[in-house]
């Protein structure tokens, strides 16, 4: 797979969150994988200068490794990103499925492209139900927009993100006056992402079935919501009208001048900023970063919602879905899913943010099932009468509409339990109950099917 896929407009609604916490350099598109690469025909060689270009993108992407710790910038990225979406209340399922996928694809190291481009087209193509042909389509798509995203604003972005990367890794706050340049540098790429995802996603949408248009348009509405709010702060921002705060970096330790700048004179500042950025989120109702203080806050990790890591923080809107009521759990008796949340939420001793969020996972996964399994009534339901005359023809046609609703339904069940086992932090896994979750996968059927008749 070439590098270069994985530009985080394609990210449904990621790449806004990367715009407005520029912490995580991934809002630059990775160049060919070698020099050799940019001078094939239809990369830069269409451009005089564009094969010094790539280069000097190659180098920059490099220069990412400057984060020797990842994984502790990934923290405070998803943290700021978390803020924003609760701070503009984001939590329609597609603006969470956008969270999710952002916490998915950023966790990875922003120089390991292809493991960027596997995860983000695993989790769309679980999302949307792609068959081969679909997931062909996109891979394309996003390999061919990616490049002509870089051909028309690379310069552009060599502007600021080289700033961007290097004002982070070092440790220094961003000022408000820096803001304002990468505000106004930035602009054109950000209309040109936005009119370039939109008209993408629209041609992608020929290829999909009713049921994976629905959805894909649902996601694509959310998306382009949360870019007018960022469109509209961006112009403040320009002004020189910019807060930490607006990033969600307010309890950053690096934004707050705590962090790598000052490491060397004041040995202990970095431990201090992350304590102090624990207890933040703390008192907002996240959970502590990797575990910190969950052995040190009451109630942390316990399924009682008065205090520490599960209080949810004054003033907070709190998410939509809660666990299914027991006249709802008894009207989906054959859905095998439900009892695999619960024990999952038992076993890790989930707080009260966090089983809200495993519900409507679960939520989201059920409308799915019943997508996939409208696709599979409307095969079976074609096939009988393309081939009303053609008894084997017609049954044959019937068992592949049933192998690729099975096939739907692990992979939604395993899209399910990848999301539900990135909620739990590392305390709660270490206090985990001993025992073995349920495998709904070996049940008669691996997905709710509340649709018994078949053609």
């Amino acid at each position: 797979m070439a590098r270069g896929a994985v530009f985080v407009m394609f990210v449904v609604g990621a790449w806004v969150a990367a715009r407005v916490a520029p912490a995580a350099p991934q809002t630059v598109p990775a160049p060919p994988a070698t020099a050799q690469d940019a001078n094939q025909p239809g990369a830069a060689s269409r451009e005089p200068g564009m094969g010094d270009l790539y280069r000097q993108m190659q180098g920059l992407v490099e220069s990412t490794r400057k984060f020797t710790n990842w994984d502790e910038q990934y923290d405070y990225m998803i943290d700021a990103a978390e803020r924003i979406y609760e701070r503009n209340e984001w939590f329609s399922e597609p603006d969470l499925f956008s969270l999710d996928l952002a916490r998915e694809v950023a966790a990875i190291p922003p120089w390991e492209f292809e493991r960027r481009f596997e995860a983000f087209s695993d989790q769309i193509g679980a999302r949307y139900l792609l068959d081969e042909g679909q997931m062909a389509t996109l891979q394309s798509t996003l390999l061919r927009e990616a490049m002509g995203m870089f051909q028309r604003n690379g310069r552009r972005i060599m502007e600021y993100a080289p700033e961007i990367i290097e004002t982070r890794a070092s440790g220094r706050p961003f000022t408000a006056e820096q803001v304002a340049r990468w505000s106004r540098l930035g602009q054109p790429v950000l209309e040109d992402a936005t009119k370039t995802f939109n008209r993408a996603t629209r041609d992608f949408m020929q290829e999909l079935d009713p049921e994976q248009r629905e959805l894909v348009q649902a996601d694509l509405d959310a998306a382009n919501n949360r870019v007018q709010v960022v469109e509209r702060m961006s112009r403040e921002w320009a002004r020189g009208e910019w807060d930490p705060a607006q990033w969600g970096l307010e309890d950053d330790p690096i934004q707050n001048g705590l962090g790598l700048a000052d490491a060397a004179d004041e040995p202990d500042a970095t431990a201090a900023a992350a304590r102090a950025y624990d207890e933040a989120r703390v008192v907002r109702g996240a959970p502590p970063r990797d575990g910190a203080l969950a052995e040190e806050e009451p109630g942390a990790g316990s399924n009682d919602n008065h205090g520490g890591a599960g209080a949810a923080r004054p003033g907070a809107t709190p998410l939509p879905t809660r666990e299914p009521s027991a006249g709802a759990a008894a009207a989906e008796a054959n859905d095998p899913w439900a009892p695999y949340v619960r024990a999952f939420i038992a076993k890790f001793h989930l707080n009260e943010p966090q089983r809200q969020k495993a519900w409507m996972f679960h939520k989201d996964a059920l409308k799915r099932a019943d997508a996939a399994e409208r696709r599979r009534e409307r095969l079976a339901q074609d096939a009988a009468k393309k081939y009303a005359e053609q008894a084997e023809t017609r049954a044959a046609a019937v068992a592949e509409a049933d192998k690729q609703l099975a096939s739907d339904k692990t992979r939604l069940f395993d899209h399910l339990r990848s999301r539900l086992e990135r909620l739990p932090t590392r305390a709660q896994r270490r206090s985990a109950t001993a025992g073995e979750l349920p495998d709904p996968t070996k049940e008669p059927e691996a997905a709710p099917s509340r649709r018994r008749a078949r053609p």
